[in-house]
């Protein structure tokens, strides 16, 4: 006797009312991995940590290291407190390790005037992390490590058998191969001189010359270019995207003396701007066209930002230097534009839709871009940007931050 249709269907439907009501979902919280100064020098523990904190997007933890990061470069720059930086810096890398942050902690480590093995080995061990987070310049890093690794051993030197360390020599080798080239900065350094009458430098030395790599190597001007990815004209920077979220890659204040805006008269280092590369738009055998920009740290979402054109010699000497594109305050930006040489920069006002202190910067958007100024440049054949068309009453909104650079 064959079963009536209706009650099998009964039989499914309550099978699928017993499936909803057994049925529950289960949200799993990842919960970030913690750094502590045991594993600060831990490769994996670090790739693991960026790993987890870029998965849940902890953008905040950046803004915290880095303000710990800034302090610590003002006690180190400004009042040659030495514990205090150094404190700063592990307080910046245990919220966020950061190659530059890892190399401003060796270089502190070792001016300390802390003599013991253990705080040079911890210096040797910061650098370690800096290379491995990819720190540039190389050069300098290579050339700092083998300082560490000197004065570790200088510290105790019965630890290596009462033989010099091979490492010392092998970093600067590495140093000179990567473009360091100043034998004087050798000579008069105390940190690492006393390798001078060791054979194996000599050895290093008379190797080198015999593969010509004094020949080969960058000068320090030009692993600065290099570090700028080329960018293909035209290159904008739109109304936009004045803000250049996008670029983060930051520029090492190794470089200081080819971005006059990293000093000012005041302070040995300005600690409350960060520094990045755009790129590179043109490269002749007279001049370096490049773009960087800059930001105020602690001016919260709306902060100022400037994008620099400049052009340098083949010394890397600045021959001029333009605002390319700007955020000067939340009404007031500047969009640029490069195309065969010809610069154009285009002035707005922003209108939003409301004002800045009845909501939040996420909560708010740009209603309108008003034109107020237009004017364009040239790059000519000696790099020097020139006037093309430019407006009677033109105005440089933001020239007080250009440093005076031509």
């Amino acid at each position: 006797m064959k079963a009536k249709p209706y009650i099998v269907v009964s039989f499914l439907v309550l099978l699928a009312i017993a499936g909803c009501t057994t049925k529950k979902n289960y949200v799993v919280k990842i919960i970030p991995m913690q750094l502590t100064e045991r594993n600060l020098y831990d490769e994996k523990a670090i790739n693991d940590y960026l790993f987890d904190a870029e998965e849940q997007q902890l953008d905040s933890l950046k803004n915290k290291s880095k303000r710990l990061f800034l302090k610590g470069v003002d006690q180190l720059a400004n009042h040659k407190n030495f514990k205090e930086a150094i404190t700063y810096y592990k307080m910046s890398l245990l919220i966020y390790p950061d190659a530059k942050t890892y190399y401003e902690l060796g270089l502190a480590l070792m001016a300390s005037n802390e003599t013991s093995q253990d705080v040079q080995e911890e210096a040797v061990n910061a650098l370690g992390m800096a290379g491995y987070l990819k720190f540039q310049p190389q050069s300098q890093l290579y050339y700092n490590t083998a300082c560490a690794e000197n004065l570790a051993f200088k510290a105790d030197p019965d630890t290596n058998g009462g033989g010099y360390p091979e490492n010392v020599v092998k970093d600067l080798q590495r140093a000179y191969e990567a473009g360091f080239n100043d034998t004087n900065m050798v000579k008069h350094d105390s940190r690492i001189n006393s390798v001078l009458n060791k054979t194996q430098y000599k050895s290093m030395l008379s190797d080198l010359a015999q593969k010509k790599i004094s020949n080969m190597h960058l000068s320090y001007f030009r692993q600065y270019a290099r570090a700028f990815p080329v960018l293909k004209q035209p290159f904008e920077v739109s109304r936009e995207n004045v803000a250049m979220g996008e670029y983060t890659n930051e520029i090492s204040y190794d470089f200081a003396k080819f971005v006059p805006q990293m000093e000012n008269t005041e302070f040995g280092r300005m600690v409350s701007n960060d520094f990045y590369y755009v790129g590179k738009v043109a490269e002749t055998p007279r001049y370096v066209a490049i773009l960087y920009y800059s930001s105020e740290f602690e001016g919260g979402e709306m902060q100022p930002t400037y994008t620099f054109l400049v052009t340098y010699d083949t010394t890397g000497a600045i021959i001029s230097s333009r605002i390319f594109s700007a955020q000067f305050t939340m009404e007031k930006i500047r969009a640029g534009k490069i195309e065969n040489n010809k610069i154009t920069l285009t002035d707005y006002k922003r209108t939003w839709q409301f004002k800045s202190d009845s909501v939040s910067y996420w909560q708010n958007k740009v209603t309108n871009y008003e034109q107020t100024q237009v004017a364009t440049f040239a790059i000519n054949d000696s790099g020097r940007i020139v006037k093309e068309t430019v407006p009677v009453n033109y105005s440089d909104s933001g020239s007080v931050v250009s440093n005076n650079i031509k």
